[in-house]
């Protein structure tokens, strides 16, 4: 995934940079600006896919998740999942 996006981060960069400056027109100069624009925001993307594969990610216990608002304060949900969750531990 982060390949794919430098990759067409990458074109984007040399068809703007090559339009910014090479343009006949406005309309082309401002196609190119664009283009590079959607450039830094791919690369940007790229950086996001690599901060999220490097996030470890942790099972929260029933009584940690409280604080973080991860319950939905609804017993019409919580209730039913709460005993799905205790069942097994019933012989």
């Amino acid at each position: 995934m982060m390949l794919g996006l430098l990759v067409s981060a990458a074109v984007l960069f040399r068809v703007g940079l090559t339009d910014t400056l090479r343009a006949l027109t406005f309309g082309g100069r401002v196609m190119g600006v664009v283009f590079l624009a959607g450039a830094l925001v791919e690369t940007v993307a790229a950086a996001a896919v690599f901060d999220y594969w490097g996030d470890s990610r942790e099972v929260l216990s029933e009584d940690e998740q409280q604080p973080y608002g991860m319950k939905t304060r609804s017993t019409a949900v919580d209730q039913p999942v709460a005993l799905l969750r205790r069942a097994p531990e019933q012989p």
